[in-house]
């Protein structure tokens, strides 16, 4: 067995902002006793930001739910005694070093990133042998694992269902975004490094790894043979999305590390009617349990085990000491259910099938801005709002929170089958504390404006439609894209004002209701008012459509709209 090395206790690796603007690395030891000096985690990614920010909370809730301010294990039983050791420790300023060095000593040994045992998030190298088959690996091997999820003892084939894929460095780095089969034409690392990494930088993507990887990286397989299936019916084989890269991710951001661990770090859940305990926490570094290639399971009840789900059986390569040039990786846990992830944002959808409202999670919209997004913040039609937003709203009056808290919403979207990134997103909103208040005053009149600013956008998007018909355009072409253009521009217009509303600077929902009219308005005199010569005349044959006219029409609706919010 190798030897143990690289522990992520001790050895430098996450990458944080010090109060001084530095940026530096540092432990898991440090990172959390000294949380309160350094500003934030800076990851190469927004992305490796957010997994290594979910990986500390995991840690902070598990510390908290097991230790007192002493080091003295005290496992928390109910959610008053959860809610007055959290603000105890939030109000001290730092976490406690008895509490924190009580734990690092006890489970010290599940922290070597490389070799021994059980290495960090990785699968053991007992449930594994390694097979002959050439062109994979560095040695020509592939990792094959024991077994998969309930499949029979005499399975043909079962090296071709158990084993795992052979990847680079490169496709660890989320940085690179690169597959085995398309390399990334332009990428931030070239030459030796760009699939080469340093054990501080493997340990950093693999956490994100197991966060956002995407369903290319384990090999999707072409099973057709039915012994090959799961006893639900799905493919042994076949690679899904990681969990946390199903919906889009929101954290509240605090003035140091610190704060932002605390603000995302709740002990207890709240449920209609009152407070409840989460399952005993029990991230994935303590899980003894035997590991198996897409092992299906119901969502965990304790936030660090679903914070620190293991979505791959991965395994690190090291080319020499210090560099790691690449990993095996097959499909892990799979949820058979969307379970309460803390971080997602939710919208109630009805089901085709059943006919009932179900939670799922959502997607930032590329094509939306962040302000957009923030009716999912206050629950909206689903009452769910993420974890970070529930927990901080409902200790606002214990921590006399006045000023605007920050969400940050990180999302990664993948395009066709999953198996390459789309986009990647990450935006932030400022929101005062009043839109979390419990008669939801706040929060109502939000939904409400976003519906008118919807109602204002319509008629937007009409007049650069019919402005584009006047000078000649194609209606479902060039006039087509002049619509979204005018109704982006009112979009990015009002919602510097819904800003100021969100965060109750001087503006209530009466002065927004206005400025959405005069902004509007304003648009509608622009846009006529540079329409080509050719627009006066018109086109658009037997119904044709002028500049006067386009003009009309959108006055006249913008009145109409407004007199029927204001009720006139």
């Amino acid at each position: 067995m190798e030897e143990r090395r690289f522990n992520l206790i001790d050895e430098p690796w996450i990458p944080v902002v010090e109060q001084g603007m530095q940026p530096t690395r540092v432990s898991l030891r440090e990172g959390l006793l000294r949380a309160e000096d350094f500003l934030a985690i800076d990851g190469e990614t927004p992305l490796q930001s957010v997994a290594l920010l979910r990986l500390l909370i995991a840690l902070v809730i598990t510390i908290l739910s097991r230790y007192d301010q002493n080091g003295e294990e005290a496992e928390l039983e109910d959610p008053v005694e959860a809610k007055d050791r959290w603000l105890a420790v939030f109000k001290r300023g730092q976490l406690p070093a008895a509490a924190v060095e009580a734990y690092f000593k006890k489970w010290h040994d599940c922290f070597y990133l490389l070799g021994g045992e059980h290495p960090f998030l990785q699968i053991r190298p007992g449930e594994v042998r390694f097979t002959a088959k050439e062109g994979y690996g560095p040695d020509g091997r592939i990792m094959v694992l024991r077994r998969a999820y309930d499949a029979p003892a005499d399975l043909p084939d079962y090296d071709d269902v158990c084993s795992c894929t052979w990847n680079t460095a490169a496709q660890l780095n989320g940085a690179i975004l690169e597959s085995n089969n398309k390399a990334s034409a332009v990428a931030e690392r070239q030459g030796y490094w760009k699939n080469h990494l340093t054990d501080a930088e493997a340990a950093a993507w693999l956490v994100y790894f197991l966060d956002f990887a995407n369903c290319g990286s384990c090999g999707k397989g072409n099973d057709r043979d039915k012994n090959k299936k799961a006893p639900d019916g799905s493919s042994l084989r076949s690679a899904e999305m990681t969990a946390a890269s199903r919906g889009c991710l929101v954290s509240a951001e605090g003035g140091t590390l610190f704060d932002t661990l605390m603000l995302n770090s709740p002990l207890a859940k709240y449920v209609p009617g009152g407070w409840e305990m989460y399952g005993a926490p029990c991230p994935a570094w303590e899980d003894q349990r035997e590991y198996l290639m897409k092992d299906r399971r119901p969502v965990p009840d304790d936030l660090p085990a679903v914070l620190t789900q293991l979505s791959r059986r991965i395994l690190l390569h090291e080319e020499k000491p210090g560099v790691v040039d690449g990993f095996h990786v097959g499909m892990g846990d799979v949820w058979t259910d969307r379970g309460m992830e803390p971080m997602f944002m939710w919208q109630s959808v009805r089901d085709k099938e059943s006919g009932k409202d179900e939670l799922r999670p959502v997607h930032y919209k590329a094509d939306t801005l962040e302000w957009q997004n923030c009716e999912y913040l206050f629950g909206g039609a689903s009452g769910m709002r993420p974890a970070a937003a529930e927990w901080t709203s409902l200790r606002m009056e214990d921590l006399g929170i006045t000023e605007p808290i920050r969400f940050r919403m990180t999302d990664i979207a993948y395009g066709t089958m999953n198996s390459m990134v789309d986009y990647t997103v990450s935006g932030f909103l400022h929101v005062a504390p009043g839109f979390f208040d419990a008669d939801g005053i706040l929060a109502e009149q939000a939904g409400e404006e976003m519906e008118h600013i919807e109602a204002y956008a319509k008629i937007m998007y009409n007049l650069g439609r019919n402005l584009g018909v006047a000078e000649g355009m194609d209606e479902k072409g060039a006039a087509a894209a002049n619509a979204k253009r005018v109704k982006s521009v009112y979009y990015d217009r009002i919602g510097r004002w819904f800003l100021r509303f969100l965060t109750q600077d001087g503006l209530t929902a009466e002065g927004l209701l206005e400025e959405e009219f005069s902004v509007a308005a304003a648009i509608c005199e622009e846009e006529t008012a540079k329409a080509p010569p050719e627009a006066i005349s018109g086109h658009g044959g037997e119904d044709t459509m002028t500049m006067g006219r386009a003009y009309g029409i959108c006055r006249g609706e913008l009145i109409k709209l407004r007199k029927k919010l204001k009720g006139d």
